[in-house]
């Protein structure tokens, strides 16, 4: 049985801790064990778990009521001890003793406000680069707050930031930049701070060091420039399947060797596509090719040349180069009929040959001799 109930105070606020009695006996004539379980509404406060009690005794149990997660308002104490087997009188194991007021705390001004996180986007940097280094604070009062935050390279003060209205409990990210043109090689300790509002007291939170960044001299400067220089077809006028001789010269204007393709264009044709590989700076590469303009249309085309664009590349304007323009002529077209000519030409040579023979021939036979013929009678006396 509960015999009786009582809490330590009847009015607290919420937050505050509350002690509850509970008077336990059994009044039956066997031992027995039970639990028996505080409450304060329906939400338990605490359990004492296999209470034994003698036949015919009785017991105190003290409980604490922790209110901090309770709202403020009116709550029922009472406790319970669980039946046990063979148990009849049941209405006595409950007991109801009042109740508890929680009242809303007190308000009490807490100025608090803190740097909780420095986070530099690099630990080390060559001199002339820009660090971004980003400040997180928070307002761990219960007063809204304005306030100033420096960011600080070892005891160097680099960028000072306010802060408007933070609400309590609320966190704002701050982004410096800090400049190294003018920071001598070393390694610096980053850290900010939050310079303290009226009133407040824990100072240890509004500074926060993070750690150490490297200032490093600067690599030598890397410039990356191809160009074409000097481009040049010739001849400038061709029947089209003839060839044309183009010219290309291509100098490397930057700090280090380059490899790179340079395409040769008619209009926006492609030529032809030449690789070099590991051209050295400022040693000019002039590149001869053919153009064979069998299957070019005649007209009139520009000639252009382009080397490509390198990574990291800014001046692009000198990667390409037009050269002029070349004509190409239609070819000369021989009609079918003057195929006729050199059989016809021969035709009358022959002709002409075989007239000029007929009438020397013809003359030979008028210049002939004409032969008389003569008999002599010889006479024979003595026949």
């Amino acid at each position: 049985a509960i015999t009786a109930v009582y809490a330590s105070t009847y009015q607290a606020y919420a937050g505050d801790n509350v002690g509850i009695t509970v008077e336990a006996a059994n009044l039956g004539d066997f031992d027995e064990t039970t639990n028996v379980t505080a409450y304060a509404n329906m939400s338990k406060i605490d359990t004492r778990n296999s209470l034994h009690l003698g036949a015919h005794s009785n017991t105190t149990l003290s409980f604490t009521w922790n209110t901090s997660n309770m709202n403020p308002g009116n709550y029922t104490i009472w406790a319970f001890a669980d039946y046990v087997p063979g148990e009849t009188n049941l209405d006595d194991n409950l007991f109801i003793d009042g109740i508890v007021t929680l009242q809303a705390p007190p308000v009490h001004c807490i100025h608090d406000v803190a740097v909780i996180s420095v986070q530099p986007q690099s630990q080390s940097i060559f001199i002339g680069q820009e660090l971004t280094v980003f400040v997180t604070v928070k307002n761990k009062g219960n007063s809204t707050e304005s306030f100033n935050v420096t960011l600080y390279y070892d005891s160097n003060p680099l960028q000072k930031i306010t802060v408007y209205s933070l609400p309590p409990t609320n966190e704002q990210t701050l982004t410096f930049q800090w400049d190294t043109s003018n920071i001598e090689p070393g390694t610096y300790t980053i850290s900010a701070y939050a310079e303290p509002v009226l009133e407040e007291t824990n100072l240890a939170n509004n500074w926060f060091e993070d750690g150490t960044v490297e200032v490093k001299k600067p690599q030598p400067s890397i410039t990356r420039d191809v160009a074409v220089v000097f481009l040049s077809a010739n001849p400038i006028e061709v029947e089209a399947g003839e060839n044309a001789t183009i010219m290309v010269t291509v100098v490397n204007l930057g700090s280090m060797p380059e490899s790179f393709n340079t395409t040769v264009y008619y209009n926006s044709n492609v030529i032809q596509v030449i690789p070099l590989a590991s051209l050295i700076p400022y040693v000019p590469e002039t590149m001869t090719i053919g153009w064979n303009t069998k299957n070019v249309k005649p007209g009139v085309y520009t000639i252009s040349a382009n080397a490509t664009i390198l990574e990291g590349e800014t001046n692009t304007a000198n990667n390409s180069l037009k050269d002029g323009n070349v004509t190409i002529k239609p070819p000369l077209e021989i009609p079918y009929w003057a195929l006729l000519i050199p059989f016809l030409i021969g035709l009358a040579i022959l002709a002409l040959l075989l007239l000029l023979l007929r009438r020397r021939k013809k003359k030979k036979k008028q210049e002939k001799p004409v032969t008389t013929s003569r008999y002599i009678i010889l006479s024979h006396p003595h026949i």
